[in-house]
Order: C-alpha cells, then sequence, then structure tokens
C-alpha cells in the first residue's frame, strides 16, 4: 500500500522536530516528539520507557557538556504502514563543529520507528537506535576474507 505524500511529510518533521531538540539540547521538545508511553532503545538492548525514561535518556546522552555544536542529518529510506502505525526506516549521521578544533564526523547510524498519527502531529510510539561502523554494519560480501 501506497503511503500518502502528506503521511510522509508530516513524519518527515516530526523527525526534525526531534533532531533539532536533540542538537540544541531541549529535552522538553525530545521528549515531546514521544507518546507518554512510548519508548527509546538503542540495539544493544537499552530501553527507556514512558516520557520519565526518555527523559532520562536525554538527559544522559544530549545534555552533558561536550555535545554543544552536534549536527544530525538524517535520510528516511523507508515509510511502511504497519497496523496503525507507519513503521519508518532512517540512516543518520551526526557531525560535531567546535569553535577550536573544527568539524568531525562523530557517529553514523540507523533507526527503526514506529510512528502514529495524533491530534497534535505524529509522535514516536518507539524509536530503536543502532550504530553504524565496521563491526556493526551487515556485510555479505566474502571475496576480500572478511565476513
Amino acid at each position: 500500500m501506497a503511503v500518502p505524500v502528506e503521511v510522509r511529510l508530516a513524519i518527515n518533521d516530526l523527525l526534525m522536530k526531534y533532531v533539532w531538540a536533540s542538537d540544541t539540547g531541549d529535552i522538553a521538545a525530545f521528549v515531546d516528539t514521544f507518546l507518554p508511553d512510548g519508548m527509546i532503545g538503542r540495539t544493544s538492548g537499552e530501553r527507556y520507557e514512558g516520557h520519565a525514561g526518555i527523559r532520562r535518556f536525554a538527559e544522559q546522552s544530549i545534555a552533558p557538556p561536550g555535545n554543544r555544536g552536534r549536527m544530525h542529518f538524517f535520510q528516511t529510506i523507508s515509510v511502511e504502514p504497519e497496523q496503525d502505525f507507519y513503521r519508518v526506516f532512517s540512516f543518520w549521521q551526526v557531525v560535531q563543529v567546535t569553535a577550536a578544533a573544527g568539524g568531525r564526523l562523530r557517529s553514523t547510524g540507523t533507526t527503526s520507528d514506529l510512528c502514529v498519527r495524533t491530534e497534535g502531529g505524529f509522535r514516536f510510539k518507539q524509536r530503536i537506535i543502532g550504530r553504524w561502523n565496521d563491526e556493526t554494519a551487515p556485510w555479505k560480501y566474502a571475496g576480500s576474507g572478511e565476513s
């Protein structure tokens, strides 16, 4: 089933609110991108549930000193209907620029999200963040001896 362009754009707006809140250290706005019973986690198994848990995640991951100057870039790859939600898969990168040291690529990864439409716009029901590097990226090419 095709996903309407309006839905894709509204989900893109949600992703923009999320990364803007993260990159500006706005914890209240970050938490507001989730449903009250939402969950954020990592592919490593960590889970933070409900607004209190999501606030704890934000305080631990976006608020610490040294994060100022971060900027997320994301690319939504797929949006698929899934029951009453939309499953969204995206790639992301985080760069950080400081006045003293210049810029650097800080991290890359993927997200798998369940998004739901509410009266106030789309919100995350679930967001799972994965890192992408030489140890975590799926790899099938066996010609070089790597597995």
